[in-house]
């Protein structure tokens, strides 16, 4: 139990330099240091807006898993149940079947480039930011399909 202690503790400071790293982001995106900066057209502006969303996005789901997990580490029967439930060997299938550690990694690089690009090649930003959202759906509902038959 010691050793999921630390594994939780390390992603408890990971979630927390993803919150830090997308509050400085959007604060620079605010104050318009970032490059391609300028909102002059409505696809700049759109591209802006969804930059903005995802920063949001990113932030917030980083911060409540930073808070659940704090949770877990302070009440001993959540931890039990969390310990549990990542050592099932039935969800340990599903999701390598789902390929769901890889595919959320890389949705999420997908994500960060596409904000990176949006201001360099604007098709480049839409086909990343639709490739992100379709590899998402698909690992979930392949994730989703292997619960109701396994």
């Amino acid at each position: 139990m010691d050793n999921f202690k630390i594994k939780l503790k390390k992603r408890r400071i990971l979630f927390i330099v993803i919150v830090i790293a997308v509050t400085a982001l959007g604060v620079l995106d605010a104050l318009s240091l970032l490059p391609g900066s300028n909102k002059e057209t409505f696809t700049a502006g759109m591209m802006d807006g969804i930059s903005w969303s995802t920063y949001i996005a990113l932030g917030l789901a980083a911060l409540a898993a930073s808070i659940r997990i704090t949770r877990m580490l302070k009440d001993e029967a959540l931890l039990r149940k969390a310990y549990n439930k990542e050592n099932d060997e039935r969800l340990k299938m599903i999701r390598s079947r789902a390929g769901m550690p890889i595919i959320l990694i890389m949705s999420i690089l997908m994500f960060v480039v596409a904000i990176i690009f949006s201001s360099i090649n604007e098709t480049v930003f839409y086909t990343l930011l639709a490739a992100g959202y379709i590899q998402l759906l698909c690992a979930a509902g392949v994730k989703i399909y292997c619960l109701k038959t396994m």
